[in-house]
This record gives structure tokens, sequence and C-alpha cells, in this order.
């Protein structure tokens, strides 16, 4: 019961997430694996981004979409699925080390953690979710199971994120506390463990890169508002009671309080369960052990070589609180040690691996007093809710995803309105769109996911480059985000004559599209934009002169003239202006 309130604590926070639609990166994967063979995806030469996680990103993209397809409500219940899961493993470590009653306030404190957002809210965060999940099977099978167990749980979640290099150690340190092995026995065990993390060490590109010095393109601290050492670490303190960042609802604390109120509920169901039900749990607190003289597990001397791969049979106890406290901090620190990396950035989620062990130690702590533990989740569940309110330009963050996925969504609509189906080998190039909304990446692997078709390719307008010479062809069309309009599509050749009046900001519009075409040197398409804007905009002489300049780039000396002709001839042309029309006034001669 304790584990089921603590998932739908979890649930209550996160069910909106089902109908976020894919953001950003997630177009990359899906992109990426659609036409890839099951061997391919697990090899070195077609990374992205530089990272290999070819269990969760891969092989987790290239199942959902080869059995379900590029749906978004069937990539979140998978999530869901795999945070229930990572809730579930949890509990059961944390019932082992500490106790029924402090699992069960260790597995709600988790639950109710901010931290969880971009796991959550974004398809792509499932990375950490397969990392976080075999994390924590690798340590209870190392320290309550087999070594054989382990170890291949160990490779999946190395597999899934790199992050997951730390975990032999907080294995280690748990089977050291739990005392079920010999000194000579443990250090015999964490062998297998450290013979895996060495191999794929070697075999990570960006791993090995940065073990023997050689530069390479993983890691980015992109998006990242927490730069200097003080401040990760301030912040990373902070996390497990949501305070990374100070809480300002941008709709005030009575709507923070409104929502926080089904959570809050079950934290307190969560609560009244554990201390009711302790014994029915099946153990106590560690605390409640400390004090009354349970005895931590005794030290089972072994020395046959089959008692090094599984422990004894015998049901361990709760930890004792100086052996529960040594162990959980060398887990906090060790699970926390990644984010100090500067390549990598900080955003909260990466120190979910350490929050949970912070917890464990929390967990056996507010065990001894139900009011202290009631009040304490409370107001974390509150404080959550407010993290969720409170503006924030950190990736990281549930208010920035909900954005991103809100902008997304209206976005993609509207385009797929307005545009139900390109022709093929379609170049879609984009202005004005919002900041930090996620909504293309370079290549614009987001249109080949929503019209189906591997043709088309685009990005944004400050990406245009002219067509090489061996490229499909195909027309390139223009789009510009309007906040009150949606999009608002920039014709170049085949404009209606209606488009003008249709948009209060054609000028503006169209000179900007000019200057896209001439800063890639596509000199053609800048100069008949130039042309157009002379004889349509309100400002003849300077677009004359820049469709003269333009057609001259171009090698087409007799429309630079013209051009030139026309700009000599307007109201406050000056010398150097005359002067181009006198020098390319002989192409008009030799026209006939």
């Amino acid at each position: 019961m304790s584990l089921a309130l603590a998932g739908g604590i979890l649930l209550v926070h996160w069910l909106h997430a089902l109908r976020v639609p894919f953001i950003n990166d997630d177009y990359v994967f899906l992109d990426m694996v659609r036409d890839r063979a099951f061997a391919s995806l697990w090899g070195t030469s077609r990374l992205m981004f530089g990272w290999w996680r070819p269990v969760s990103r891969e092989f987790h993209y290239w199942a959902l979409e080869r059995t379900i397809g590029a749906r978004e409500l069937p990539f979140h219940v998978a999530s869901l699925l795999l945070a229930l899961a990572v809730l579930a493993v949890y509990y059961r470590l944390a019932r082992r080390l500490a106790g029924a009653r402090a699992a069960a306030i260790a597995s709600a404190g988790v639950a109710v953690m901010a931290a969880w957002a971009v796991p959550m809210v974004w398809v792509a965060g499932a990375q950490e979710l397969w990392m976080l999940l075999f994390a924590l099977l690798c340590i209870d099978a190392f320290a309550f199971g087999s070594v054989w167990i382990a170890a291949p749980a160990l490779a999946v979640a190395l597999l899934s994120k790199e992050t997951a290099a730390v975990v032999p150690g907080i294995a280690l340190a748990v089977a050291i506390a739990t005392r079920r092995f010999a000194p000579r026995a443990t250090l015999l065990r964490v062998l297998p463990l450290a013979a895996v993390t060495v191999a794929w060490a070697l075999v990570h590109p960006a791993v090995r890169a940065m073990l023997t010095g050689v530069a390479h393109g993983a890691g980015s601290a992109d998006g990242t508002t927490v730069t200097s050492p003080a401040a990760i670490v301030l912040h990373t303190l902070r996390v497990p009671v949501n305070l990374d960042q100070p809480p300002a609802p941008d709709h005030g604390w009575m709507s923070v309080l409104v929502r926080a109120a089904p959570s809050i509920v079950l934290v307190v169901l969560a609560v009244v369960w554990a201390f009711r039900n302790e014994r029915r749990e099946g153990g106590g607190s560690p605390a409640a052990g400390a004090g009354t003289g349970v005895p931590a597990l005794a030290l089972v001397p072994r020395s046959r070589a089959a008692d090094i791969v599984s422990p004894a049979s015998t049901d361990p106890r709760p930890l004792d609180s100086t052996h529960l406290a040594a162990c959980t901090i060398v887990w906090a620190l060790l699970g926390w040690l990644p984010v100090l990396w500067p390549a990598l950035g900080w955003h909260s989620y990466y120190t979910l691996l350490g929050a949970f062990g912070v917890w464990l130690l929390a967990g056996a702590w507010l065990a001894r007093e139900r009011s202290v533990a009631l009040t304490v989740l409370i107001a974390l569940a509150v404080l959550r809710a407010g993290q969720a309110a409170t503006p924030s330009l950190d990736w990281g963050t549930e208010w920035y995803q909900n954005r991103a996925a809100a902008f997304v969504q209206f976005l993609r609509a509207d385009l797929l309105q307005r545009e139900p189906r390109p022709a093929p080998h379609s170049r879609l190039f984009f202005g004005g769109v919002p900041s930090n909304v996620g909504f293309l990446t370079a290549g614009a692997p987001a249109l080949r996911v929503w019209y189906g078709d591997s043709t088309l390719s685009g990005g944004y307008m400050s990406q245009y480059a002219a067509r090489g010479a061996g490229a499909a062809p195909g027309p390139d069309r223009f789009f510009r985000y309007d906040s009150t309009a949606g999009w608002v599509e920039l014709r170049t050749l085949d404009e209606p004559a209606a488009a003008r009046a249709e948009n209060p900001r054609w000028e503006a519009d169209h000179r900007e599209l000019a200057a896209v075409f001439a800063r890639a040197r596509d000199w053609t398409a800048a100069a008949h934009e130039y042309a157009r804007l002379a004889t349509a905009a309100d400002a003849p002489l300077k677009s004359a002169t820049d469709a003269g300049v333009c057609f001259a780039m171009a090698g087409d000396s007799t429309a630079a003239a013209r051009w030139f002709a026309l700009a000599a001839r307007q109201p406050g042309a000056d010398d150097e202006v005359k002067a181009f029309a006198r020098r390319f006034a002989h192409h008009l001669s030799a026209v006939p």
C-alpha cells in the first residue's frame, strides 16, 4: 500500500504529461531510427550528439516507433511505467536498508520532488529513467542478490546514460554497510562491476576521448542557468527539498495550493499508513531499531567462491543509524559527482540518483515522528507545485517544458492546417519563433516526422543556404510566426496579388527575406526580392540599388544595369548610385 500511495503521488503530478507533444530532440531520435535495422542500433558509428546510449535512445525510440508509430501517448505511457518501476525498485531497496516505515516516507519524498520534470514531461527524458531503473536494480542485486544480475543491470544503465558510471561505487558502499560479506569477499565481488565499467569506457567514443584527452563533440552546457561550482553545489543540495530555484508562481500561491491538493491528500495517506501499518509492512524504522537494541546484520564470514557471487539467504534487517548514514552520504556524493563536470551543465534532474540517497536517510529520520513527517512532506508537495508555476529559462524545469510543449503543439497544428502536404523535396524555413520553445533542430527532422516524408528538410531562416548542385529540385517555403495570426507564409515568386494587403508586415517580411538570401550568398533570390520591394514598397531608391548590387553579384550585368538606372532616377540618388548606373549603362546599350 505504501508503494501504491507513493506511485499515486507520482501519477497525480505528471498525468498531464500524457498530452505533451514531442519536443526538440525527440524528432532527431525518431528521424534517425526510422529506417534503422535492429543490429545497427548498437554501434558507435552513428551517434546522436556524440553520446552512446543505444538502450535508452536508439532502442527505446526504435521499438516504440516500430510497434506503435510516432505518436506521443504511447511514449509517455512508457515513461510513466518506467518511473513507477524506478519507484518500486527504490522502495524495495529502501525497505531492506531502512525498514518499511522509512521506505514509505522516503518513497513519498522522492515522488514529490520537482526534479522529475524532464524525465516525466519530455519524452527524451526516458534516457534518465532507463538509467535510474537499472542503476537501482544493480545496487539492489549487488547488496542483496547475485553479482551476475548486478553486472548486466549495470551494463544496461551505462548504455542508457553515462552518469551510471558512479553506480559501482554506490553499490559497494551499500554492500559494505549491510555487512553481508567479509571485506575480502566484498572487494572481489565488485570486480565484475569494475570490468563492465572499464569495458564500457573503452568502447564509448566520448568517454574514451575524455580519458585520453582527445577533443570530442559530446556534451553541452547550453540552457543551464547555473554555472559556477559554488552555485552548482548550492542548487544540488536544495533539489531534494524543491528549493533549487526560489518558487515565485506566476499566478499566486492560491492557485498553487489548489494544484497541490491531490498530492497533499496522498502524502497524508502515505504517512498515516506508514505509521499505522509498520508491522504489517514488515519492519520498523532504523531509528526505532537503533534505539531499542535491534542490531545491524552481523558480519557473515564467507570463503567459498559461490558466496562471493550471492549473499547468504538470511533475511536482511534494517541498518543501524550509523551504517545507514554512512552509506547514504556516500550514495548522495557519488550520485551528484557528475553534475560538477563543466561540459555537462546543471539541471535538477541530473541530481535524482544522488537525491535518492538523501531521501533514504531523510526517510529514516522522519520515521521517528509522524507530525514532523507530515509537515515536511506537505510543505514539499506545495513547493513542488510552486516550482511548476515559476517561470524559468532552465529547460530542466517543469514550467519551461510545459511552455515549450504548448508552443510546439500550436506551431505544429497551425502548420499542418496551412500546409497539409508539401511537395516532395520541399524545404521549409521559419522565422519569428519565440526562443526556448524546442521547435526545430538542425535539418528540421520534425518536418519529416510530422509529414511522414523523408525528403523534407529545412530549419530557421538564419540557417537557409542555397541548394547544392547535386541536390534534388524542390520548392523552398518561408514562414514567419505571428503571435496573433500564427504562421504567415512569405511567398517568393508566386505570391498572390492580395498578399500585401493581407499582411501589414509585408514590406518588413520581404526585406528580411531578401537579407536572408543575401547572407546565404543566394544572390539571384536576393535580387528578385529587392526588385519586388523596389516596385511595391515605399523606398524604391534603396531597394533598387540593392537589387542592382545583388544582380551584379549573381553575374547578371544586364539586370543590374536596369536597376541601377532606376535607382539613379529616384529623388535623393547620390553620386555613388549614379556612378553605378554609368558603370553598367553599356550593358543596356548592348541589349537589342
